[in-house]
């Protein structure tokens, strides 16, 4: 995150040293809580824990929470006409020209968003890209609501996890696995990072945050009505067909077969969730 990279290897009292060194942050838990309840995946996940108990996050997790945090506060301030920098630890040049990938050009579902939004793509460093990616991107942002908050563009999908038809190449997800890749803008970054802290793995709480725009109603069948989008408090959208994917490892199938094989494509984190009690 930052300037810093840390592979979560070291141990928990190693990854909240290197925290307080060089953010200058008290407590971890300010933005990732330590522990979490798997069960609130039970909906979507058959190979989730069966206890109802608070189990600690992998180094691995934290870490991969704490770079998607940090790139959110480079959005947010990147994004802002009012700064110029990025954020204070950050001094490097190339960090500070970053420049929008684009503009969100679609009508708005607000009253207050009247001109197009730039956009901040954010990538796992192990991201696939489609073919044609920059022309179907391009597509995406011409239909992409203007003040949306976050648009994923990599992803996988529960089967039970419905999604909304929103135009030719845009769905509404209620629930979503990965955070390969995905569209932020100023708006979105600022709605993340105050929902901070992160509770369990950050892409089954984006996938909760996502389904929370649907507690107690109901997700239809179709197209969406505009009522419909305008009542979601996260303006969350999807790539009907994903622009980029989880790469592979040979030995992704292998390993514990009671670990659910959308889990086993994601090598590099070591998921803290699965396991029978």
């Amino acid at each position: 995150w930052g300037e810093h990279a840390f592979d979560g290897l070291g141990g928990h009292g190693e990854f909240c040293r290197r925290l307080r060194t060089i953010h200058r942050l008290p407590d971890v838990s300010s933005l990732v809580e330590e522990k979490w309840c798997p069960s609130s995946l039970a909906r979507f996940d058959r190979h989730i824990r069966k206890d109802a108990g608070r189990v600690p996050l992998s180094s691995s997790e934290q870490a991969c929470a704490l770079s998607h945090i940090f790139s959110w506060k480079g959005a947010a301030s990147c994004l802002d006409p009012s700064t110029t920098a990025i954020w204070d630890p950050i001094r490097a040049e190339q960090y500070v020209r970053l420049c929008a990938a684009g503009y969100a050009c679609g009508p708005a579902l607000t009253s207050g968003a009247s001109d197009p939004a730039p956009v901040c793509l954010i990538m796992e460093d192990d991201a696939v890209l489609c073919d044609r990616f920059c022309e179907r991107l391009g597509a995406l942002l011409r239909e992409l609501p203007r003040d949306f908050h976050l648009c994923s563009l990599g992803y996988a999908r529960p089967a039970d996890a419905k999604t909304g038809e929103v135009s030719e190449h845009l769905v509404v997800p209620s629930f979503q696995w990965y955070l390969t890749g995905y569209l932020l803008s100023l708006a979105g970054a600022r709605e993340l990072l105050d929902s901070l802290p992160v509770v369990g793995p950050v892409d089954s709480w984006m996938g909760l945050k996502m389904y929370c725009n649907w507690k107690g109603r109901r997700l239809g069948q179709g197209k969406m009505l505009c009522n419909e989008l305008k009542e979601m408090p996260f303006r969350c959208f999807a790539a009907k067909v994903p622009l980029c994917s989880q790469k592979l490892c040979q030995t992704a199938t292998e390993g514990d077969s009671s670990m659910p094989t959308w889990r086993k494509k994601d090598t590099d984190i070591t998921y803290s969730g699965g396991g029978e009690v």
